[in-house]
């Protein structure tokens, strides 16, 4: 009994590919959530500046806003 318990404790260590590939994709999803985070954080002083910059184009008084 006991040398056949000594055989089994290597075989009850392996977990398998399924486990490690689940740990894969999580670790992606929280990766592509960070970069995801990250960029709107730095491109969202550009798409003020561009806002501005359009909304600068409209004021009263220019050719542009006398269409509208």
């Amino acid at each position: 009994m006991i040398p056949a318990i000594a055989l089994m404790l290597p075989i009850l260590g392996y977990v398998g590919p399924g486990p490690g590939l689940t740990m894969l994709t999580a670790l992606f999803g929280l990766l592509a959530t960070l970069a995801i985070a990250l960029g709107a954080i730095a491109i969202w002083p550009i798409r003020m500046m561009l806002r501005k910059l359009r909304n600068g184009r409209n004021q009263p008084g220019t050719a542009d806003s006398a269409s509208n």
